[in-house]
């Protein structure tokens, strides 16, 4: 039986991929693959794309051709970017490193996407490079990465708001404070209320509680510097017995009212 392969000059020997096959897997690939080259006067074209690359990045403006001048591959992108591709380029040149980067692209409707090019550099022997590597479409990565930003910063825009307003209320409240704590010094001082069992006891808990809530003014400001980053924590002895004896001082007025 004679060699069909033979014949078929798009055949392979058995076993071996037939260049339709390549070529049908590089369209399978997600995203774009390319190869680009480059000479040393940075003179450049595009070797080869595959279906994802030329569905990512088709010719600007329905096929114009590109634009005369180094680094031709740059009119792929928003012209905004154009300085910037052409420094990636260079120096993936000139030190071999992988040319990683996103740039914007305008397509022709005016929408603005963003792509990620990964490509790897090789030297030619008759001069310049060539990079072979991916592109993908990374525009819905990039718009949330935005958001994120905008949420953050907004967030952090209201926790200063809010320290901001603690600070002034708390400075509100620890002035009268202050005003009370000294009558209440005053009043125990005072011949008379001394002298005035009843008097005195309550001249005492307007001081006690008075004092508490000064205290407790103090952490709320202290919680604001917390979130400031102003303020550090440190662990201290605390007597728990007396903390309870006082809030059952604090609480007995109210619970003798009642």
């Amino acid at each position: 039986m004679p060699d069909s392969t033979a014949a078929d000059p798009a055949a392979a020997p058995r076993g071996q991929p037939r260049p339709s096959d390549l070529e049908q897997l590089l369209d399978s690939v997600p995203g774009g693959g390319f190869i680009y080259e480059e000479t040393a006067s940075f003179d450049g074209r595009l070797v080869y794309g595959n279906a994802g690359f030329r569905l990512l990045c088709p010719p600007c403006a329905e096929q114009e051709a590109p634009p005369p001048g180094p680094h031709p591959i740059t009119h792929l992108f928003h012209p905004d970017e154009s300085s910037r591709v052409s420094h990636d380029l260079e120096h993936s040149s000139r030190d071999l490193t992988t040319w990683h980067a996103e740039y914007r692209r305008l397509s022709a409707d005016g929408t603005v996407t963003w792509l990620e090019i990964r490509a790897d550099p090789a030297p030619q022997p008759q001069g310049g490079v060539r990079w072979t590597g991916f592109v993908s479409d990374v525009t819905a990565r990039v718009s949330a990465e935005v958001q994120l930003r905008h949420a953050r910063a907004e967030a952090m825009r209201a926790s200063r708001l809010k320290s901001d307003f603690i600070a002034a209320v708390s400075h509100e409240l620890r002035t009268p404070m202050t005003s009370i704590i000294g009558y209440a010094e005053l009043l125990q001082d005072d011949p008379g209320v001394r002298a005035n069992p009843g008097a005195a006891s309550a001249a005492e808990a307007i001081l006690r509680n008075g004092e508490h809530l000064l205290s407790v003014v103090g952490d709320v400001l202290d919680e604001a510097r917390v979130e400031a980053g102003a303020f550090s924590i440190r662990p201290v002895e605390a007597d728990v017995a007396q903390g309870a004896r006082d809030a059952v001082d604090l609480l007995a007025i109210r619970a003798r009212a009642r």
